[in-house]
């Protein structure tokens, strides 16, 4: 179910059994954080999730994206509680925010350690598989999402500043030395990686790495047999990269650069 609130630039959609009182609550929270000076945030959508498996621990999922001065700001968690869940996701969002509006594209944070590697799966911490929701976690769940991106250049240092406004794990660019497909990715211990040939982050040494030639069967194949959350590779006969990624559900989706 979508509402949109008149009173507020909320767009709210409830999936599951999600109690109402709960759900009030964290309109609330979320109104009173958007709407903050001194630029209030815009488009701002509340999807609250319940889901009605008893094997899932934490069964609330609230996501929260916004537009804040022509740019998108996302936050998401997972709790067992819709009520719990908001306060987390607001004070989440509020950090993402804070980000937005105190950025410039001129004035960019230069503290991140960027490093680049040669590939290697693995470094970001175990992620639950669908197997946590009772079913086989072997690589043959359909593909339940596709999306192609116009990507834009970037330095790895940029596209880390975009992964973390958008609260995402990895983020897929275009590298602005090389023009190559890249991805940034958070990392186990905090850190943030890249893999694909850019010209070495914050290194400075040219870097040739390449993500693995496989089909989408063998990607799928090969990230439904581990704990990681993506798999950076491109197809064969295909020059660009893609990400097949474990989306919340445990099911598959996968992002293609265009």
């Amino acid at each position: 179910m979508t509402t949109v609130r008149a009173d507020i630039p909320i767009r709210l959609t409830l999936r599951g059994a999600v109690p109402p009182g709960p759900v009030a609550y964290v309109l609330r929270k979320v109104e009173h954080l958007v709407r903050r000076p001194p630029a209030a945030a815009r488009q701002v959508q509340v999807v609250i999730t319940l889901d009605a498996n008893p094997a899932n621990e934490r069964p609330v999922r609230i996501e929260v994206s916004a537009v804040v001065a022509g740019k998108p700001v996302r936050a998401h968690v997972e709790a067992t509680e819709v009520a719990e869940a908001g306060d987390l996701v607001v004070d989440r969002l509020r950090q993402r925010l804070d980000q937005a509006r105190e950025r410039t594209r001129t004035t960019r944070r230069r503290s991140r350690a960027v490093v680049a590697h040669e590939w290697r799966h693995g470094g970001l911490p175990p992620y639950p598989t669908a197997g946590h929701r009772g079913e086989p976690d072997d690589g043959s769940r359909p593909v339940v999402k596709r999306k192609t991106y116009l990507l834009e250049p970037m330095t790895p240092e940029q596209a880390v500043d975009e992964m973390d406004l958008l609260d995402h794990d990895f983020y897929l660019f275009v590298d602005a030395d090389t023009g190559a497909d890249a991805l940034v990715h958070r990392r186990h211990d905090g850190s943030f990686g890249v893999l694909g040939p850019t010209a070495g982050a914050t290194s400075g040494h040219e870097f040739s790495g390449a993500p693995p030639v496989l089909t989408v069967a063998q990607a799928k194949e090969r990230l439904g047999v581990t704990a990681d959350r993506f798999l950076f590779y491109r197809e064969p006969g295909d020059d660009r990269a893609r990400v097949l990624y474990r989306r919340y559900d445990g099911r598959f989706g996968l992002l293609v650069a265009s």
